[in-house]
């Protein structure tokens, strides 16, 4: 599983600590089966929506939906079809590893103190995604 954290792992690894009641984390791996296309924006731009007029003007890369999915499985969580249970924290030794997220399983013996318990999504059913993705910025 993937997820880094470049910009301030510090910070990151602060909030991972906090007493959240739940963390979910939406890493690269499902977002790379993901890709806002020429078509979807084509299909968005359609709408008179503020969203559409937004997303036509000022989007002009293509690219991972990470953000997107986070708050389409917030909204409707079936939209994510295979996450599990594991173990997070944040590395911020500086050194090669700097800001990567590291994920073990959550029988792995590890210190409570150390590791954070966060569902992590791995899959999704992108057909429903594009759709509620689309509609939404179309309304």
């Amino acid at each position: 599983c993937s997820s880094d954290l470049w910009w301030d792992p510090e910070a990151a690894r602060i909030a991972m600590s906090a007493p959240w009641k739940k963390i979910t984390i939406t890493p690269i791996d499902i977002s790379i089966k993901t890709n806002l296309t020429k078509e979807i924006k084509d299909e968005i731009a359609k709408s008179n929506s503020p969203a559409a007029k937004y997303l036509t003007q000022y989007s002009t890369a293509r690219g991972f939906m990470w953000d997107e999915i986070a708050a389409a499985a917030w909204i409707d969580p079936t939209i994510v079809t295979v996450q599990k249970e594991m173990q997070v924290n944040i590395d911020i030794n500086h050194g090669a590893s700097y800001g990567q997220t590291i994920f073990i399983e959550k029988d792995v013996a590890a210190p409570s103190w150390l590791w954070k318990t966060a569902t992590v999504q791995f899959d999704l059913d992108t057909k429903r995604f594009y759709q509620m993705f689309t509609e939404l910025m179309k309304q």
